[in-house]
């Protein structure tokens, strides 16, 4: 098994590092053996861990569950009852095995994806096989690719983060588009934050390689289309709920001044947000081969929520078409304002006569949410 730390930070070289201090292994386990040994210090351990504990609940992943909770519980159970010194080790094991809970599910996760043969088949199939090629993936896999090759800034083929290429489209040279499920889960991204060209694949696009047991694609990039660089406007609207919008359906009593991205005003979202809705008909034109609606906002929770962005196609008959994006993945940390967005495709043929779309956040357990700069921009897509 290969253990590796992937830097995902960007760090700027014209600034010299600071110096690291050495820090002495040896004080942090006196502390611990002092602890439970002669419960030294117990208070002002546990109160570093409880406030630890806290800050860790606001944060995104297991770390509150598997770790840091699991600790402040030990460590107060063990200082609060009397245990007689023959049980002591008992506890010096159970803290032990708290502090590998998390690394050991990270060994098993990485062997469940068989890391060591996703490595060898991309090794394989885009280092040893393709030369002189602009490799296209997400930032985690960028990463990987140049770790592969030892960070060789001598060898042939170039290695592109999505935002990197899509801010240099022009750029000359044979493409590939590396696909990998497991790497985009690393990246922090779900298959419906891909760009568009990774998500719609081009029939023209050359299918050269895939692996459907670890869910990898490697394909030559020969056309590609980014909406926002070359597909007409149809229509875009922004709510920034300071004043009222065309097109949108707003409660003011849901208006808020004290919690707000920008400007003066937010909205809460009791269950249903301000609602975007527009007639489908009015957005007809030449070459019309389907709508591609993108939206982005600001979001708040104070705690962990189900609340969802839709993006519906509604006639007299009721919804015909429904799309939803979980918003709580977006939290990085809880009571802070964070970007979401949300592209969604909807192809000509499955429009329906005298249709209107609708947009909106949907808080369907009623947690206590806010929006901001509501924004929706729609454009035709290119032929499904």
């Amino acid at each position: 098994m290969e253990i590796f730390l992937i830097p995902i930070a960007h760090f700027d070289d014209t600034v010299p590092p600071m110096p690291l201090k050495r820090f002495d292994h040896h004080i942090t386990a006196k502390i611990i053996y002092d602890f439970f040994t002669y419960k030294r210090a117990a208070i002002q351990i546990i109160i570093a861990l409880f406030c630890i504990t806290l800050i860790s609940y606001f944060l995104q992943g297991s770390s509150f569950w598997k770790l840091y909770l699991p600790l402040l519980a030990l460590f107060t159970f063990y200082y609060f009852t009397r245990i007689k010194k023959q049980f002591q080790h008992l506890f010096i094991i159970l803290f032990a095995a708290i502090l590998l809970l998390i690394p050991f599910e990270m060994i098993t996760y990485a062997q469940q994806v068989k890391y060591r043969k996703q490595r060898k088949l991309v090794t394989e199939q885009v280092l040893e096989n393709h030369r002189d090629y602009i490799v296209i993936s997400n930032e985690v896999q960028k990463r990987l690719l140049g770790y592969y090759t030892g960070f060789d800034i001598d060898q042939s083929n170039r290695f592109l983060s999505y935002k990197e290429f899509e801010a240099d489209t022009a750029i000359g040279g044979k493409k590939l588009m590396l696909l990998s499920d497991y790497t985009r889960y690393l990246s922090g991204m779900s298959h419906k934050n891909l760009p568009y060209y990774a998500s719609h694949i081009s029939a023209k696009n050359e299918l050269v390689f895939e692996n459907k047991e670890l869910n990898i694609v490697l394909y030559e990039l020969r056309e590609f289309t980014i909406p926002e660089h070359s597909q007409t406007v149809l229509l875009s609207t922004l709510n920034d709920f300071e004043n009222a919008v065309p097109f949108w359906n707003q409660d003011n009593q849901d208006l808020s001044t004290d919690i707000k991205y920008a400007g003066t005003k937010s909205t809460r979202v009791t269950q249903f947000s301000s609602t975007f809705e527009y007639p489908l008909d009015s957005l007809q034109g030449e070459d019309y081969h389907g709508l591609l609606v993108q939206c982005s906002l600001f979001f708040y929770a104070e705690d962990k929520t189900n609340a969802k962005i839709i993006v519906s196609l509604e006639n007299n008959d009721g919804t015909y078409f429904w799309k939803a994006l979980d918003l709580d993945k977006y939290i990085k940390a809880y009571s802070n304002w964070w970007p979401v967005s949300f592209n969604v495709s909807i192809p000509q043929k499955d429009f329906k006569s005298e249709s209107s779309l609708q947009v909106y956040v949907w808080n369907n357990d009623k947690q206590t949410v806010y929006i901001d700069n509501f924004g929706i921009k729609i454009t035709s897509a290119p032929n499904f």
